[in-house]
């Protein structure tokens, strides 16, 4: 199987990655950048340069494979392209530019879902999103009939779930990591 991996570089990626590679399917990692792409290389993937904020790119990626395992998110202000960076810095209230950061962060994220799952090619092709346990309900153990919490410290990032489910119930094929209760919305 071809899988794209978005994220790839990242802490969860490089372990994803690495157990793609010893499993035999064929991995092609994005990688912000040529030196996070040098270190996937090592591992055996070819490398895709770019961003997950480059939309024609991932379509054109995911067109070209099985199957795309999401795990790409911007956790640092240097994660994003220089359009966003400034959209956030001079967007307004200097004191609400956290969260001008989250909300971009977070609408990229929503808009890189939607297009890799609208780009797949139709048929046994699947779709893994990863989402964080801060979406979870904060004193309340999680388990998998828990559903993301708007009010959690991730919160805002249920958007990204809610997309994945709407694209699973268009009919496409997922894997669908989300607990049971979020899969009858």
């Amino acid at each position: 199987m071809r899988v794209l991996v978005t994220g790839a570089t990242g802490f969860i990626g490089g372990a994803v990655v690495r157990e793609l590679l010893d499993a035999g399917h064929q991995v092609v990692g994005l990688a912000r950048s040529e030196k996070a792409g040098k270190r996937l290389a090592a591992l055996g993937a070819p490398v895709q340069i770019g961003s997950i904020e480059d939309l024609a790119g991932l379509r054109k990626m995911a067109a070209a494979v099985d199957g795309v395992i999401h795990l790409a998110y911007f956790h640092k202000f240097s994660h994003s392209g220089l359009p966003t960076r400034l959209r956030v810095l001079f967007g307004g209230n200097p004191r609400h530019m956290v969260m001008r950061f989250m909300k971009a962060a977070i609408e990229t994220d929503r808009r890189a879902i939607e297009i890799l799952g609208t780009a797949l090619p139709t048929g046994d092709r699947a779709l893994v999103v990863a989402m964080p346990t801060m979406t979870l309900t904060p004193g309340r153990l999680g388990t998998e009939d828990s559903a993301g919490d708007p009010q959690s410290p991730g919160g805002l990032r249920v958007i990204s779930e809610h997309t994945t489910l709407d694209l699973a119930n268009r009919g496409g094929t997922f894997l669908d990591c989300t607990p049971p209760a979020d899969r009858a919305r």
